[in-house]
């Protein structure tokens, strides 16, 4: 048999599947029409594992980390760490000892902590619905996942949304009667941007990163509330998504179960 020479058992080898590059769905698509088409794919998931991160600065500063996992039933997800959380879509509620309540009925950091947990599918809904105005920033490896970033903004509709929901979680305010900080904040100065790393081999989304920055205007908030105000209010979040296609066991308690029509 002919001897095979050094050079062409190297080409052989880096043509094996082992050393197969994957594809790369995206090419030159623009980040506008492949995140709507991302975020179907993730939500036609059954499930996923998620880890998820929010920080404050600027006004009572904190940082909570919660990790768990979603069902594509009823938009469900269940979360542990800095509290236990179960969410339904939009609807929340909280284990306090042996009950579970909504996050705006429990006192102290635990309600604080609770109340800044988000539903991991709301972040994907708002990345789907901005999508039209996303540029492709650059590369990046989330877990060993090739990616490429895809930067947008939100609407001033949707800031506006988001002041209020941030906001309502400020219990320091809501004790001096201010539940909407909306009116306080310059919408024309404030900011809320998006970085989404969409898998380049899979169109899946691996991590979804929010900046919120708040202006508040000058002298806004009403005298007679002993809480100083800074001047900007920061929220970062970032929420990593894991184990497509795994098989995800979870242990969910029975009131959670009657309630959220979700099963083991």
């Amino acid at each position: 048999m002919k001897p095979v020479s050094i050079l062409t058992f190297a080409l052989l080898i880096m043509a094996s599947p082992i050393f197969a590059q994957e594809e790369d769905l995206i090419g030159s698509k623009k980040a506008s029409s492949i995140l709507p088409k991302a975020v179907k794919e993730v939500l036609k998931k059954e499930g996923y594992r998620f880890t998820e991160t929010i920080q404050v600065t600027g006004f009572q500063d904190q940082k909570v980390d919660f990790r768990g996992q979603t069902r594509k039933k009823k938009s469900f997800a269940a979360a542990q760490g800095s509290a236990e959380v179960y969410a339904k879509g939009v609807s929340y509620l909280v284990r306090s000892g042996e009950t579970f309540l909504p996050p705006d009925k429990m006192q102290g950091a635990e309600g604080t902590s609770a109340a800044m947990f988000r539903n991991p599918i709301l972040y994907l809904l708002e990345v789907r619905k901005l999508a039209r105005g996303a540029q492709w920033g650059e590369d990046a490896d989330v877990g060993g996942q090739v990616c490429i970033v895809a930067e947008l903004s939100a609407d001033e509709r949707t800031l506006k949304s988001q002041v209020k929901e941030f906001g309502g979680n400020v219990g320091e305010l809501k004790r001096y009667g201010v539940s909407d900080i909306s009116p306080y904040i310059d919408l024309k100065r404030s900011t809320s941007d998006y970085f989404v790393s969409v898998g380049k081999s899979d169109l899946l989304l691996y991590r979804v990163e929010w900046k919120l920055k708040l202006m508040v205007k000058k002298n806004a908030i009403p005298p007679g509330v002993p809480v100083e105000i800074p001047s900007k209010i920061e929220v970062s979040m970032e929420l990593v998504l894991s184990g497509y296609g795994d098989e995800l066991e979870l242990d969910i308690p029975k009131f959670i179960q009657r309630w959220s029509g979700v099963k083991n």
